[in-house]
Parts: structure tokens; C-alpha cells; sequence
């Protein structure tokens, strides 16, 4: 991982991460991919436990993602999402698509 970018997460969020994992890399299948996913995914997060909790976005599952992004104090949120990215001007983080972030960054 790059020591340039910090990834931070909160117990929601890696419990979606997670169960989007296990949902499109069924163990019996992928176990060795699954595992390495989770392996990666545990050992280099930062754990954030949001101290603001919004409800702008329209779909509030994805709230989750702004109060983690908010507590942590981020400086941006990367997302390809359409209901996050669409809080662009109304979110005082930068929320960017991936796109975005690698032409930011490479």
C-alpha cells in the first residue's frame, strides 16, 4: 500500500465491505481469493468511530461513508458511487471519483 494515502474505515463500513465480498466471492469457490481480500482489507485500514452522523444522502445507507470520511478528517472521499459523488458541492470534503483521484495523484 502507499504510505502517501491513509484508508479509513468504521465497523459499518467493513461489515459492507465484507458482505460484498462474500456475496460476489462465495467461499467454496474463491477461498484463497476471499481470504487474501479480507487479509488486505483488516491490515490496512485505520479504524474511525464517527463522531458526526449526516443524513444527506439519498441513499442513506451510504451516510456511513460521509461520517467516517467527516470524523477521520479526511481530505477526500474516493467513491464511485452516484448518490456520493453527487454531494460534490455540498460536502466540505472533496468527494472524487476513482478517475479522479488517480489523475490527482499519479
Amino acid at each position: 500500500m502507499d504510505d502517501r494515502f491513509k484508508w479509513v474505515v468504521s465497523k459499518p463500513i467493513l461489515s459492507e465491505y465484507t458482505e460484498v465480498l462474500y456475496r460476489i466471492l462465495p467461499k467454496s469457490k474463491n477461498a484463497s481469493l476471499l481470504a487474501d481480500w479480507l487479509f488486505l482489507i483488516h491490515s490496512h485500514t485505520h479504524y474511525c468511530e464517527p463522531n458526526s452522523h449526516f443524513t444527506i444522502c439519498r441513499d442513506p445507507k451510504d451516510n456511513k461513508y460521509l461520517d467516517c470520511a467527516f470524523s477521520a478528517d479526511a481530505q477526500a472521499l474516493i467513491s464511485g458511487d452516484e448518490d456520493l459523488l453527487s454531494l460534490k458541492s455540498d460536502f466540505p470534503i472533496k468527494i472524487l471519483s476513482p478517475k479522479e483521484f488517480l489523475q490527482i495523484i499519479l
